[in-house]
């Protein structure tokens, strides 16, 4: 069987390493091998003995992850026994493609303009020098982001709900002695009426952002300027390295949860950020493009000698494993980020015995049992009976 895979980002490049393990004839097109893509870089120092990802890559490991209230609340989730790791992804995703590589998938540069499915899929590369080029396979995996090709190409509807706004700002010491190992996560209304924004720490860069719903796009500056502005980024002598706006494609939230579109149309596979799925509530990505690529190499591996069964097989595995935690995870961000009174409780309830170790397995435990989510999700909406008129003092919450 011969599998092309178009992307390759975390998703593609783990699918890639899988299949070619398995002896498949593989075949990744990644458009832009030396560029970074706009992400915040924060995965769960677990994945990488999960994925067999070298610690190389990793630049810094957080131990403190912060939430900080509309009226200045802090409460500090300590992550010792399981640190967020934080990557550049240009050198995340280039690892993870060399691994793709030494186990024998054929990688080749260039950027694909069109994708189709019947008879079977296939795409058309456009090449350096302007050449272009037709690749056809058995099974398509269609790893190529929130703007994918491969979905337009074939009319899948693109899921732009979210958009994100983030600068890179010089590490300078003081900066670092402040971020070093810690995160920082902002829930105000003025900063993002229903998403967070952040701060993250790299080797030699801070990371400031914030997302929200497309139909907020055109104030992403403004949001990002009160958040630089609150935590005392938004003097003129703090060099801007780079700035990047960029789609968070999370799916549809509803009050009971989210939506997207199917997860595979044909012998056409959508893995990562071109199925959209990121994460409600916090926003991560890169852990659930690489599972989606894990998954989807299996599905190929057990159904070989009928592609037909390839797809469904893919999506009934995912569905098993995450739809209830994506379910859950929606409805929290829907409920706790809709305005600033709950946003304070959502951090004023992290004073409460036992919801530090809730939020943090919500947010960094991917194996989680959907009996156990649903216990969580109903202690924090039991929480908010708890907590009264806490978190109306800007306190510091420990």
């Amino acid at each position: 069987m011969r599998v092309l895979i178009v992307g390759g980002g975390p998703a593609g490049a783990v699918a890639a390493r899988d299949l070619a393990r398995d002896g498949f004839e593989t075949t990744l097109i990644e458009r832009a091998p030396h560029g970074a893509k706009p992400c915040g870089g924060g995965i769960s120092l677990a994945a990488f003995g999960e994925f067999g990802i070298p610690s190389s890559v990793i630049e810094r490991s957080v131990r403190t992850l912060t939430l900080v209230s509309p009226r200045g609340a802090r409460a500090d989730i300590s992550l010792d026994d399981s640190p967020l790791a934080m990557v550049r992804r240009q050198v995340f995703d280039s690892a993870l493609r060399e691994m793709a590589r030494a186990a024998g998938a054929r990688i080749l540069a260039g950027n694909v303009v069109q994708a189709w499915a019947v008879p079977s899929p296939g795409v058309r590369v456009a090449t350096d020098g302007g050449r272009t080029t037709e690749i056809g396979a058995d099974i398509l995996l269609a790893a190529d982001g929130a703007n994918s090709v491969v979905g337009r190409s074939l009319g899948r509807p693109v899921e732009r709900t979210c958009f994100g706004i983030q600068e890179w700002v010089e590490f300078s010491p003081d900066l670092a002695a402040r971020w070093c190992e810690r995160c920082e996560f902002h829930f105000r209304a003025d900063v993002s009426p229903d998403f967070y924004g952040w701060v993250f720490p790299k080797k030699e860069a801070l990371t400031v952002g914030t997302g929200t719903a497309l139909s907020r796009a055109r104030s992403l500056p403004k949001y990002l300027s009160a958040l630089k502005r609150s935590i005392g980024l938004d003097l003129a002598d703090r060099p801007v390295l780079r700035r990047e706006v960029f789609p968070i494609p999370i799916g549809r939230i509803g009050p009971i949860g989210m939506t997207r579109p199917s997860l595979f149309a044909g012998s056409v596979l959508f893995l990562g950020d071109a199925a959209g799925l990121v994460m409600p509530t916090s926003g991560e990505g890169i852990y659930y493009a690489m599972k989606s690529g894990e998954i989807a190499a299996r599905a190929v591996r057990e159904n070989s000698a009928l592609p037909g069964r390839v797809g469904r097989a893919y999506a009934a595995e995912w569905k098993r494993a995450f739809d209830r935690r994506y379910a859950v995870m929606g409805r929290l961000q829907a409920f706790f980020y809709r305005d600033d009174d709950r946003r304070e409780k959502l951090v004023a309830i992290q004073r409460l015995k036992g919801i530090q170790e809730i939020s943090r397995s919500l947010w960094l435990d991917h194996d989680l049992s959907a009996r156990t989510l649903l216990s969580y999700s109903r202690r924090l909406f039991t929480a908010l009976k708890e907590v009264g008129s806490q978190g109306r003092g800007g306190e510091s919450v420990r």
